[in-house]
């Protein structure tokens, strides 16, 4: 059950890599993504937000699934959250297409193609919340929590501003600190390897067919958007 919201990072950063003075070499020309993502990760003024993300307590308690029925509604919530999110990505994507100047066709065409792909992730995120128990009408009977509705206000905002660094930045935590926090999960004895959770969410994030040049079990998408 990995989250539309990792192809959706890695889409807009291909998006960019295609585009003129949006790519990597606004960072620094010739110098790969992995080093500004590992300094940002590993900087000790960013350690307490490091620290809350890899503990938050959804996570925690739904890898330990002591209480199986309340870790569940637990999984069925974030999941319903998460449809929430895409929709909401999904009108801020187009807001963004009026950031682009007028003759910059390439990367309106770039843009608008990958507002395209965007029904298919909100369609393949609505299967996945049917795989865990969602239905499609006790999504519609949920409300936007306050958390989601203070993000979706925080993209709207910033819907205005053509700001390439800042934009990448929001998408490191679903690129690649799931996969970050999947590995912990995966490594602590405590949690329970027979629950959907550990199936569904920390198995689809992390990828174990190759510990030996992939100590760190990074999934695909996070060593990609790690390395470009």
């Amino acid at each position: 059950m990995s989250s539309p919201r990792t192809a959706q990072a890695i889409d807009n950063i291909n998006i960019d890599l295609r585009v003129p003075f949006r790519g990597i070499d606004v960072i620094k020309e010739g110098k790969p993504t992995y080093n500004f993502i590992n300094k940002l990760w590993n900087a000790p003024e960013n350690q307490d937000v490091v620290e809350k993300f890899l503990n938050n307590k959804m996570c925690m308690q739904c890898a330990e699934n002591k209480d199986p029925d309340a870790c569940l509604k637990l999984f069925q919530t974030y999941a319903i959250q998460d449809y929430f999110y895409l929709v909401d990505y999904f009108k801020f994507k187009a807001l963004r297409l009026t950031t682009i100047p007028q003759a910059d066709f390439d990367t309106l065409t770039a843009e608008a193609q990958s507002i395209g792909r965007l029904p298919d992730y909100v369609a393949e995120w609505m299967e996945s919340c049917k795989q865990i128990g969602v239905t499609p009408e006790q999504i519609q009977s949920q409300e936007r929590s306050v958390a989601e509705l203070a993000y979706a206000n925080y993209l709207q905002i910033n819907a205005s501003r053509d700001d390439w660094f800042n934009s990448h930045v929001i998408m490191i935590a679903c690129a690649y600190g799931w996969s970050k926090l999947s590995k912990k999960l995966y490594d602590d004895n405590s949690t329970d390897k027979t629950s959907l959770f550990y199936k569904d969410w920390i198995l689809t994030n992390i990828d174990t067919s190759d510990p030996e040049t992939n100590p760190d079990f990074l999934s695909q998408d996070a060593i990609k958007i790690a390395s470009e």
